[in-house]
């Protein structure tokens, strides 16, 4: 992907585009805060992401990218992101933050009790603009340091031969 050259030192965010995800939160404060940022996502699927595109499409620190299911391509962008932005505020364990949780990156959530349940309370947590633009911040300046509370998590609990046990032991 040519666009991890263009933006060294990078925020992401891969997700569907829809309210309940927070997008527009995510875009508005990363753009206060001048930090390159990536935004993957099904932008033209509803008036919200068509809206959020065309309002931001033209900013030279945000590049929103449509859909990708490559896994060495969300690899490499997984893998090089300084930091990662999860906004979903609905429904349960989400498979985007599972999957993000293994690179050992801040990661940056919506408070709310699923992604509390997910990490269990690892993590850093905002509720509003103001909240995530002070993380950001503070990753910025080098106050949030990358470790592996997440990812050791993400082994213990969401790795496919630990999951594939459980289920073995459910069925015997």
């Amino acid at each position: 992907l040519t666009v991890i050259e263009e933006m060294k030192g990078y925020g992401l965010c891969i997700s569907r585009i829809v309210p309940e995800n927070n997008i527009h939160m995510i875009l508005a404060a990363v753009t206060k805060m001048q930090v390159p940022f990536i935004v993957v996502g099904n932008w033209c699927a509803s008036s919200y992401g068509c809206r959020l595109r065309t309002q931001y499409q033209g900013n030279s620190q945000v590049k929103l990218l449509d859909p990708i299911y490559e896994k060495d391509d969300l690899f490499s962008l997984r893998s090089c992101a300084s930091f990662y932005i999860h906004g979903a505020s609905a429904g349960g364990t989400n498979p985007s933050l599972v999957e993000m949780m293994f690179f050992s990156v801040p990661i940056f959530m919506y408070n709310c009790s699923y992604n509390r349940e997910t990490t269990c309370d690892a993590g850093h947590f905002y509720s509003n603009i103001s909240e995530l633009i002070d993380l950001i911040s503070a990753q910025v300046s080098g106050s949030i340091q990358a470790d592996n509370s997440l990812s050791d998590i993400a082994r213990v609990r969401y790795d496919w031969n630990v999951i594939g046990e459980q289920y073995a032991n459910l069925l015997s």
